[in-house]
């Protein structure tokens, strides 16, 4: 079984929503970073596995409902995903 990570950034205008993670995190304690977290074994079966974790991890995180949001994403190791503007602009280019 492949572990499916997410990290997405919220953009809209000129403005990019980053989060500073917890001092206490395995990874990058302390750094500024795009909302993210793995994908739910019960959702590996889906074909909008990306997407449905962007959408949860985003609620979950900071409180944001992306219903009727476009999501875009773009794979490297691990996946990466990134969700458009909240205002429908181009989606926010990948780190």
């Amino acid at each position: 079984m492949f572990v499916v990570n997410v990290e997405v950034y919220l953009r809209r205008g000129d403005r990019c929503l980053l989060i500073r993670r917890g001092e206490g995190m395995a990874n990058a304690a302390g750094m500024l970073s795009g909302v993210g977290g793995k994908a739910e074994p019960s959702d590996h079966n889906r074909d909008d596995i990306l997407e449905e974790t962007a959408r949860r991890e985003v609620a979950e995180e900071v409180g944001v409902d992306l219903t009727g949001a476009t999501v875009d994403h773009s794979s490297r190791s691990g996946g990466a995903s990134q969700m458009s503007g909240l205002d429908g602009e181009k989606p926010a280019q990948g780190v």
